[in-house]
């Protein structure tokens, strides 16, 4: 699980997902409350629109502090042969400063994939 470490005095917290590879994606976005399954925040998305998939979590930055977030995505390539690999990026901002991210990524199989990941809020 990757950390991100945050100023709970500063501005919103944003995460932001992208994809990269010609696939169609689907997420769900969950925050969790500290040492709990209860949603506080939940999404639901995917690439095939021109939406950006970028969401500002729940204010003040410090009610984050011990939170979980999860990204789950359900992925399949739309041309395997000729764009086989792709990438997942989960970045988390802070008044518009990269804080950190985790990325997965790898080669399409034709068949519906799926990822998971976590991040965990600290603050500093």
């Amino acid at each position: 699980m990757k950390e991100v470490y945050f100023n709970p005095d500063g501005g919103l917290i944003k995460t932001c997902i992208k994809y990269t590879g010609l696939m169609a994606a689907a997420y769900g976005l969950k925050l969790s409350k500290t040492g709990s399954n209860e949603a506080v925040f939940y999404k639901d998305g995917d690439n095939l629109n021109p939406e950006d998939d970028i969401y500002e979590l729940p204010s003040p930055a410090a009610d984050n502090d011990g939170r979980i977030i999860r990204l789950s995505n359900e992925f399949y390539g739309l041309d395997i042969s000729n764009s086989p690999d792709f990438s997942i990026n989960f970045e988390i901002y802070q008044d518009n400063e990269l804080l950190n991210f985790t990325t997965e990524s790898g080669q399409l199989t034709g068949n519906t994939q799926s990822s998971l990941m976590f991040i965990k809020f600290i603050a500093q």
